[in-house]
């Protein structure tokens, strides 16, 4: 299968700090495309926000805050490619992913009570309920590769109709 190239990416590195969130979502908002539906800019802020946060506060738990959390934003036509990189020990997203389906399954499951894995609840969420395609790869320099992608359609825009 034939991959598109992106027509524009931006990429912008971050310290291990939750004080960056603020610039974190900064940087995301100046990347917005006109063409992407409100909805799925909403969830691909929420994807990040919570991305950023997992690596900051899971795989960067044991690491000095200058290690940094890359993150990189592709466009396509029709499709967007959210990417963060963090130098954190392997992490079996799949398996917290099933984990979490089967919880939430289970009848006597109260969301109020759970204090932990509201990130892999939103991850699930986002996949089965959205249709992102969401993946953790490991790179060849041992890092963890979280990446959210998304196909959409542009909004229809309402053509002028002329009175005659």
């Amino acid at each position: 299968m034939v991959r598109d190239l992106p027509h524009r990416q931006f990429q912008q590195r971050f310290s291990t700090d939750l004080n960056q969130l603020p610039q974190v979502v900064q940087w995301l908002s100046t990347a917005k495309p006109a063409d992407c539906p409100e909805t799925v800019w909403q969830q691909v802020n929420m994807a990040l926000i919570e991305g950023f946060s997992n690596a900051v506060r899971h795989a960067h738990r044991q690491l000095p805050p200058e290690t940094p959390i890359d993150v990189r934003l592709a466009l396509f036509s029709q499709r967007l490619q959210l990417m963060i990189w963090d130098w954190g020990p392997p992490f079996d997203l799949e398996a917290a992913l099933q984990g979490r389906a089967q919880t939430l399954q289970r009848p006597d499951y109260d969301p109020l009570a759970q204090e932990r894995q509201w990130g892999v609840q939103i991850f699930l969420k986002l996949r089965q309920e959205f249709g992102w395609r969401i993946a953790l790869g490991r790179t060849e320099n041992d890092r963890n590769c979280l990446t959210f992608e998304k196909q959409f359609e542009a909004p229809h825009r309402e053509t002028e109709v002329s009175e005659s």
